[in-house]
């Protein structure tokens, strides 16, 4: 059975350590770092927090845990439905048509209050 990983296996400094003990990182930032430092020798310089390195550390020694890593907490990363696709316009998602419409009609009330009326030339 292989030794535990921990953080005294990397060997930090203690100014590296409190380097990252400082941090307050977005959690996608987190997620991000935790899935792409999770075999190999980790990415210390690019990693964003305490709680990454300790995530981290915990996914490593317990497969388990490892397991709710991807089943319950990557899949946070996955976007939504609604969040796909927002600026493609290849058909209606969920407020986009509400967007253009209240463009146009921004737009035609700008033109009322300037007194442009539809078909004048300027």
């Amino acid at each position: 059975m292989p030794e535990p990983f921990t953080i005294e296996s990397l060997e930090l400094t203690d100014e590296a350590l409190q380097g990252l003990s400082g941090r307050k990182p977005k959690p996608v930032d987190v997620l991000q770092w935790v899935s792409n430092n999770m075999n190999g020798d980790p990415d210390m310089a690019s990693c964003p927090g305490m709680v990454a390195l300790t995530l981290m550390i915990d996914c490593r020694n317990d497969s388990t845990f490892r397991v709710d890593f991807w089943k319950s907490m990557y899949t946070k990363l996955i976007p939504s439905r609604a969040q796909v696709g927002l600026d493609d316009d290849d058909g209606p998602i969920d407020g986009h048509l509400t967007h253009k419409l209240l463009g146009k009609i921004m737009a035609i009330r700008d033109a009322a209050v300037n007194g442009v009326v539809a078909g004048d030339s300027a």
